[in-house]
């Protein structure tokens, strides 16, 4: 869809077609919440999925809406309540229909919510269990034609590996996430595939956006971020680490780069970025 591949114009020109008014049929309204939603996950902005998708959780009756397979929006809400920090909330939204997909052995939707249930138990600090969501996800995605979602799924995985101190595990599930992303052209998730890479100090330097001598792969990361105009709670949900952590990578960034500001940081960035337009290949 536009919105993977980061067509933002065409991607909210196609969400705001879907747009769902008052008395709209539950159709429709799914229909709506999932296209904003998307659009909104792709950018990284986690707040504007669960608003997007807030008319869906009010339809009624919703047998049909939470049908394993039907309407795959599940996982997407999930992921933003981990993302915003309401992990009780998650938890609660994500045991029921993680009960209703294992009743009805789909795999798409099992492997999906496995995906959710990783990050929420990792961003919890139980990382057995987030290991443990992660392989049963694999396995169910194991024999389905879902390459977008497997490359999510090791993204996903990769992340929390290199928190947890298995940089090599964590550069293998990396790298498979980025081939994959730049086959399908998602340019917003081979970006955040990148900056995990690059945590890991696995990219050449034509793949960098400035000096990274001046730069920690951490403080890389940070920076790549806030130039793509994300919010220090935004970025602290997308990297698993705390706002006063992204606030002191921040200090050290603005000290090194040479800038007194957000501002000014983000236009070096994307100076550095339009200069280094020519050499982002693929390594």
């Amino acid at each position: 869809m536009p919105a993977a591949r980061g067509e933002w114009e065409t991607a909210e020109h196609h969400a705001q077609a879907a747009a769902a008014g008052p008395g709209s049929y539950e159709l429709m309204v799914t229909c709506a919440g999932m296209a904003g939603a998307q659009v909104a996950d792709a950018r990284g902005d986690h707040e504007s999925v669960l608003r997007a998708l807030e008319p869906v959780l009010g339809l009624l009756p919703r047998e049909a809406i939470e049908e394993p397979g039907f309407w795959p929006w599940q996982h997407l809400y999930a992921d933003a309540l981990i993302n915003t920090g309401r992990l009780e909330e998650a938890e609660s939204f994500l045991r029921v229909r993680e009960d209703l997909a294992a009743r009805r052995h789909h795999r798409s939707t099992i492997a999906r919510l496995s995906r959710s249930r990783g990050r929420l138990e990792a961003a919890a600090g139980r990382t057995p269990a987030a290991l443990a969501a992660f392989q049963l996800g694999a396995h169910h995605l194991e024999h389905l034609s879902l390459p977008f979602d497997q490359a999510k799924h090791d993204l996903a995985w990769g992340q929390v590996l290199r928190r947890d101190g298995q940089r090599r595990l964590a550069a293998e599930r990396l790298r498979r996430a980025a081939e994959v992303f730049t086959t399908l052209q998602a340019r917003p998730f081979l970006d955040r595939t990148e900056m995990e890479l690059t945590a890991c100090g696995l990219l050449p330097a034509s793949r960098k956006s400035y000096d990274l001598n001046r730069l920690t792969p951490h403080e890389v990361t940070v920076a790549n971020l806030v130039g793509r105009g994300m919010t220090n709670r935004q970025i602290a949900a997308d990297v698993m680490i705390s706002v006063k952590t992204v606030q002191a990578h921040l200090t050290k960034i603005y000290a090194k780069v040479g800038v007194a500001s957000r501002a000014e940081l983000m236009v070096k960035i994307h100076q550095d970025h339009s200069r280094g337009a020519g050499t982002s290949g693929t390594p």
